[in-house]
């Protein structure tokens, strides 16, 4: 009943990915039993307190400083060492899950309550690593920072995480960065425009049957110093396969997408961006996105256009099961409500993805009938970054751009 601790040596972008596992089983509850439903829950809760700690311990404004500042160039490594003493703990509160079989007095006997076919209770567990300091010698770590983005500067004030005593790192004044961003200036500053038009989106209605739409953008790059960047099509906005063009260059299936050297503070303007039909006559919110060499979601800049031939409209191509779709508020950091009409009766589901096509949450999956819908999708456990909502209807389907704070 009591358990085994276990140790874990994870990054954050690690346990992120543990609950993102951990949802899926817990939004299987119908298929994956009482016990493993409580366990994944529980699992997701104790991780989601390690990393509230761990984010309480990186800011905390009272971290003592340890060693002195350190600077140093992308090319240039700087080493140091501190001694490592470890000042407090905290404590995590779990659930545990025990069998139906086990008797009433057993769960009674660690403070827990039963029911029918199986006991739950809760405790709490110390986390962290506590040291007697007139005991133990502390410990001596030694640690060397470097950079290889050229251009890169930085400067950093050291001071000791309460927990675990190890250092943690802070970019202070006169820090720029970039590929990936690190703290202090953003070196990369990609902006994508319409030209004539100060909205990320437009529609382009009646083009010919079988021809090529175009429009025009202006390729910027809002940064105080030169800097390199991509075009890329999202290729999940493009699902009826319209070929696109910018410059002549073509962005299906490319997979890093047409390079732009921009001068500082500068925009590339007036470059011609063609869509051409394929089979169908419809092609709602194709996205342009602009991204640096490394690829950031948090450093990019995206513009969308929705582009019909013959007498296709918006309205005429959300007509099949889905009349319109609305997400709000967005950008969000929790709770998105989601607004969309059906026209009938139908199965619906709702995906969330990121930009490369990763499914990170599934929102909606059941049987809605005609009329007005609500939903609502709990987005707090996603990382920051751009992602895509879709709504999907028999062969209906819609996307939105959705910004998680």
């Amino acid at each position: 009943a009591t358990g085994q601790p276990r140790k874990f040596a994870y990054t954050k972008t690690a346990i992120l990915s543990e609950i993102e596992t951990l949802n899926q089983i817990i939004a299987d509850s119908a298929t994956v039993g009482a016990k493993v439903f409580y366990e994944a829950k529980n699992q997701r809760n104790v991780w989601e307190q390690v990393l509230a700690m761990n984010e309480a311990n990186v800011n905390n404004p009272a971290n003592v400083p340890i060693g002195s500042d350190i600077n140093f160039s992308s090319g240039v490594s700087a080493s140091q060492e501190s001694a490592i003493t470890v000042v407090e703990t905290n404590a995590l509160e779990v659930e545990h899950y025990i069998e139906g079989n086990v008797g009433l007095e057993v769960v009674l006997e660690v403070g827990g309550s039963g029911v029918s076919g199986g006991y739950q209770y809760n405790t709490s567990k110390r986390f962290g690593k506590s040291q007697n300091q007139s005991d133990e010698v502390a410990q001596l770590i030694r640690y060397t920072l470097a950079d290889d983005d050229q251009g890169d500067l930085f400067k950093v004030k050291v001071v000791r995480d309460p927990m675990y005593g190890t250092p943690i790192f802070r970019t202070i004044l006169g820090t720029k960065s970039s590929c990936p961003y690190q703290g202090g200036y953003q070196r990369d500053q990609p902006k994508l425009k319409h030209v004539g038009n100060t909205s990320n989106s437009i529609v382009s209605l009646g083009n010919p049957v079988g021809s090529s739409a175009t429009f025009f953008i202006d390729i910027c790059n809002e940064s105080n110093e030169a800097r390199n960047y991509y075009i890329k099509l999202n290729a999940n906005s493009n699902p009826n396969n319209a070929e696109v063009r910018v410059a002549g260059a073509l962005l299906n299936g490319n997979e890093f997408g047409q390079f732009f050297p921009i001068p500082a503070n500068s925009c590339l303007q007036n470059y011609e961006v063609s869509v051409k039909q394929a089979t169908q006559l419809s092609y709602p919110n194709l996205e342009l996105f602009l991204y640096p060499e490394c690829n950031e979601d948090d450093i990019q800049s995206s513009i969308f256009a929705s582009v019909y031939f013959g007498n296709a409209t918006g309205v005429h191509e959300q007509a099949g099961n889905i009349a319109q779709l609305n997400v709000s508020p967005n950008p969000t950091s929790g709770v998105v409500n989601v607004a969309f009409d059906l026209t009938e009766s139908a199965p619906v589901r709702l995906e969330v993805r990121d930009l490369t096509g990763r499914l990170q949450l599934i929102g909606l999956d059941e049987t809605r009938p005609a009329g007005a819908q609500q939903a609502q999708l709990n987005l707090g456990n996603l990382p920051a970054g751009m992602y895509l909502l879709e709504i999907k209807s028999g062969t209906a389907r819609m996307t939105r751009k959705l910004m998680v704070e």
